[in-house]
């Protein structure tokens, strides 16, 4: 009987998980997913792997930033105006 041995498990990818929080955080708080996003892009690249949701998380977290700053800087003193009698 010959027996056969399993491959060996892969180490996890440090900051694999992280991007993957970051990048659900970023849809509902754009500058916590921002933020994780960069904490995990720097522990993977401080190891030497690639983690593509942790850049995705970054480049939506900065996308979504700037549509809150430009909502904030046109939209919100619009609104003053329009509750005045």
């Amino acid at each position: 009987m010959t027996a056969y041995a399993s491959p060996a498990p892969t180490p996890p990818e440090p900051g694999k998980a992280l991007g993957i929080v970051a990048l659900v955080a970023v849809f509902f708080f754009s500058v916590v997913g921002l933020i994780l996003g960069i904490v995990a892009q720097s522990m993977s690249k401080k190891n030497g792997v690639t983690n593509t949701p942790a850049k995705i998380a970054v480049i939506l977290g900065v996308i979504f930033l700037a549509i809150q700053v430009a909502v904030l800087i046109f939209v919100v003193p619009f609104l003053q105006f329009a509750f005045v009698s």
